[in-house]
């Protein structure tokens, strides 16, 4: 499969995680595996812009994307979103949650 260039992949990590008692859930593992770096290989091989958006940009240094915050005060998967897009060259944008661990290319 070839990598699409007119798409940019998109991956929301911003969240109180307030459900998770405050355990941030790109973190948490499958199979031996962070939910974050199941997902950002699958981005590296499809997407050659990539974006991660979050309130804490220390904590995904290792990866190879553009880190993002969010431009307006509010957070939701929405702001998150529009952070990526006004930040992006693409003319589409693949959106998802950083806690989709089996998401598939």
């Amino acid at each position: 499969m070839t990598m699409n260039k007119n798409c940019a992949g998109v991956i929301l990590s911003g969240g109180l995680n307030t459900r998770m008692r405050g355990h941030n859930k790109a973190f948490l593992k499958i199979n031996g595996k962070r939910f974050i770096d199941s997902l950002a290989e699958i981005f590296t091989s499809c997407f050659s812009e990539r974006y991660l958006v979050t309130r804490e940009p220390h904590l995904y240094t290792e990866l190879s994307f553009q880190i993002v915050e969010d431009v307006v005060d509010v957070r939701s998967p929405l702001s998150g979103i529009h952070a990526a897009l006004v930040n992006m060259e693409s003319e589409y944008a693949f959106c998802t949650s950083c806690d989709v661990p089996l998401l598939k290319r």
